[in-house]
């Protein structure tokens, strides 16, 4: 009797979801628009307002084909339409092959976006920063690029810009994967003195800590409300984030701090991305 009286609560349950199960018209999908189809390998595609106009911008990196792309939305009447989008290369010759990931950056911390930088693994292994030097936005001989790190090379996969040590601009933080005999990291690079970020030798480096095969996400927030930039990561096996030591001062060492890792979880088959 009580299994016969389990079974008709259950059944009960399974017909009122059933119920409340939502309506929809089947093979109803998001439509989608082209903004750029010619490139090859579409990879760490990232959206803002580069040029101030209000509407969301596209950046990207095209990983076989090795091109660095930036888009301008044309607005709401033909933002529909492939032909709209203005595109521009603002790689400057710098090798984009194997490319990972871009992204917007504000170096200048004034609250607008005006640079890229690109994360590249395979055989260029480097980070590149690319800015407007220029008047023309749509002008690729207005853009310049360096490489950050022509003598140290990894494999970067992901990198944001972010106030790190609360001094000159934005500096830079990226993730790297294993490879050969280097393990998957993170690191920051301090930004110089000075608004020209064209002094690659003067970005300098330093160690955050140790992730899992392959940086596949990376975040810069606030995690403890102390008002310092934390970073929270991703990588093949779990998520967690490094705490920012703070204390950071003109004549310091940034090689002796150490940044605190903190697992939210290690578990799990393989993460992609979080957010």
């Amino acid at each position: 009797m009580k299994f016969f009286h389990r079974y008709k609560i259950g059944l009960v349950m399974i017909s009122c979801l059933g119920a409340a199960a939502p309506s929809y018209a089947p093979n109803i999908y998001w439509q989608k628009w082209a903004i750029d189809t010619n490139g090859n390998g579409a990879d760490g595609v990232y959206t803002g307002d580069i040029n101030r106009d209000g509407l969301v911008d596209v950046v990207s990196g095209w990983e076989q084909s090795g091109d660095l792309r930036l888009y301008l939305n044309p607005g709401p009447a033909t933002v529909r339409q492939t032909a709209a989008w203005s595109h521009v290369d603002i790689s400057d010759g710098i090798a984009i092959v194997g490319i990972e990931d871009a992204a917007f950056a504000d170096l200048d911390l004034d609250g607008f976006y005006d640079a890229v930088i690109s994360s590249r693994e395979g055989d260029t292994r480097s980070l590149g920063l690319h800015w407007l030097a220029g008047d023309h936005l749509e002008n690729p001989a207005d853009w310049r690029g360096v490489n950050l790190v022509p003598a140290e090379h990894s494999s970067y996969m992901k990198a944001r810009a972010a106030q790190i040590d609360g001094m000159d601009g934005a500096d830079i933080v990226a993730g790297t994967r294993n490879l050969d005999a280097e393990e998957a990291g993170i690191y920051w690079f301090r930004a110089p003195p000075g608004a020209f970020p064209g002094n690659a030798s003067q970005w300098q480096r330093f160690y955050i800590g140790k992730v899992d095969v392959k940086t596949v996400t990376l975040v810069i927030k606030d995690m403890d409300a102390d008002g310092l930039a934390d970073i929270v990561f991703a990588g093949r096996n779990g998520v967690g984030w490094f705490r920012n030591p703070g204390h950071w001062t003109p004549g310091g060492d940034p090689a002796r701090a150490t940044w605190e890792r903190i697992m939210i979880t290690a578990r799990g088959s393989e993460f992609t991305f979080c957010d």
